[in-house]
C-alpha cells in the first residue's frame, strides 16, 4: 500500500516502491455517548500502539457517515482513540493478529457530567472564594480547577464519566475538606457539600509482601478519599480531616 498526490499538469511519479508487510485494516465508526448516534463528519481518529499513548501512528476524519479507515496497519496491538473539537473523547482497542485481517472497531465518545455544589465553614455558613482542585480517574484522567462564586457555590462541567476526587480551600483560613465520588451516567449533576475543618496530609509507599517491590496503580482509601499509586509507588492524600 502506498498515498500520494499529483499536482502538476502531464506530471509524472517515478520510483514509488512498495515494500510489501503483515498487515490488515482497521475500519469502524464514532458514535455519540448513547452509543448508537453517529457522531457525524470532521472527528479526529488516531490510532496508537497500545505500549505508547503518546505518538500517534496514522489520523483520520470521520466522513458524512461518522466512518473511519485506516487501510494498513501492522500486525499488533492498538488502540483507536476519537476526539472532537467540543473535548469529546472515546477509545477502544483492537489487534490484527494476522495479514489480510478486516477488524471492525465501534468507538463510543465517553459520557461527561457535572459537578457542583457548596463549600461551608464550621459552623455552616458558606465561604466565598474556595479554591477548588478536582482530579478525575477516567480513562482520561483530567484535573480541574476553579474559584467558588460569593455564594459558596462551585460548578465544573465536561467532566468524564468515571471516579473522581474534589478538594475544597479556604485561603483566607487554611482550612479545607476533600471528598471522592463517581459519575456513572452521561449528563448526570452531582451536587455535594465540602465543610472546611482543620487539616492534614498523608501519603507513602505501596510495596508488596517482599516489602521492596512498589505497586503502581494501587488504591489508597482514607475517610472515603482515595490515590492511586504512581509509577513508583507513590501516593498523596491532602486536606483530610484530623482524627
Amino acid at each position: 500500500y502506498a498515498a500520494g498526490s499529483m499536482n502538476v499538469p502531464n506530471g509524472f511519479l517515478r520510483d514509488v516502491n512498495v515494500v510489501l508487510v503483515s498487515a490488515g485494516s482497521v475500519s469502524g465508526s464514532v458514535v455519540l455517548p448513547d452509543g448508537h448516534t453517529p457522531a457525524g463528519e470532521g472527528v479526529k481518529v488516531d490510532i496508537f500502539n497500545s505500549s505508547d499513548l503518546r505518538n500517534s501512528l496514522q489520523t483520520q476524519f470521520t466522513d458524512a457517515d461518522s466512518r473511519f479507515d485506516f487501510p494498513l496497519v501492522a500486525t499488533g496491538s492498538y488502540v483507536v482513540e476519537a476526539s472532537d473539537v467540543y473535548g469529546r473523547r472515546g477509545r477502544g482497542n483492537v489487534i490484527i493478529t494476522q495479514s489480510g485481517q478486516e477488524m471492525e472497531i465501534t468507538v463510543a465518545l465517553l459520557g461527561q457530567g457535572t459537578i457542583q455544589g457548596t463549600v461551608l465553614d464550621g459552623s455552616g455558613n458558606t465561604v466565598a472564594n474556595a479554591a477548588l482542585t478536582l482530579k478525575s480517574s477516567s480513562i482520561f484522567g483530567g484535573d480541574y480547577s476553579t474559584t467558588g462564586g460569593l455564594d459558596g457555590r462551585f460548578r465544573f462541567d465536561g467532566v468524564f464519566l468515571g471516579e473522581f476526587t474534589l478538594s475544597a480551600k479556604d485561603p483566607a483560613t487554611d482550612r479545607g475538606a476533600s471528598a471522592s465520588g463517581v459519575l456513572l451516567t452521561h449528563a448526570q449533576v452531582l451536587d455535594l457539600t465540602l465543610q472546611l475543618a482543620s487539616w492534614a496530609s498523608v501519603e507513602g509507599m505501596v510495596y508488596r509482601s517482599d516489602g521492596v517491590t512498589p505497586v503502581a496503580g494501587a488504591r489508597v482509601s482514607v475517610k472515603g478519599t482515595y490515590a492511586i499509586t504512581d509509577f513508583n509507588g507513590y501516593y498523596h492524600l491532602d486536606l483530610l480531616p484530623l482524627g
